[in-house]
């Protein structure tokens, strides 16, 4: 940048915010002491665009390296396709290695440093990990036509003792 264009840089800035930043004669060319406050306001603001923009540049390097991540089987099938469709577009560089296994098998990985994420089912208690709750799914009770609880807009653990249930064997997120 020339003189002559800083100089009309300065005078447009000057204009824009009616304000005197320099003090000009033909001998010097001196700072107010406003000047000097909106020189130190304009470096404080400079810095805060470098760390800005420095933040915004490491989360983005932060993934491309390797992700270990777990997840439970009856969630993979579902979640997995658009997870990992998102993550190749967004972080093409981020190389991501899946496991799957049941909930307390992840936490065990997860605790032992073999993996760096998990997609489990809660609860769990795990006081030294950072958590987030990604849905809910509500527990919905198929019946034959006829049942006597058919009509029943909730029904309560109580109500099925007797009853045959088809669930998933131990282990699995219910």
């Amino acid at each position: 940048m020339t003189q002559s264009t800083l100089s009309a840089a300065i005078q447009e800035l000057e204009s824009q915010l009616g304000v005197v930043i320099f003090e000009r004669n033909k001998k010097s060319v001196l700072i107010t002491p406003l000047g000097a406050r909106l020189l130190h306001q304009a470096r404080l603001i400079l810095g805060n665009v470098e760390d800005f923009v420095g933040l915004a540049k490491s989360h983005d390097e932060a993934l491309t390296g390797e992700i270990r991540l777990g997840v439970i089987p009856t969630i993979g099938p579902f979640m997995l396709p658009h997870l990992l469709a998102e993550l190749r577009k967004s972080y093409p560089k981020l190389k991501l290695y899946l496991r799957e296994a049941l909930s307390a098998q992840l936490l065990q990985q997860l605790q032992e440093g073999k993996l760096d994420l998990a997609i489990l089912a809660f609860p769990y208690v795990m006081p030294d990990m950072e958590t987030l709750s990604l849905f809910r799914d509500d527990f919905v009770l198929c019946l034959p036509p006829g049942h006597q609880l058919e009509k029943s807009k909730q029904v309560k653990q109580y109500q099925l003792q007797g009853e045959s249930l088809l669930l998933l064997e131990e282990g699995h997120c219910l």
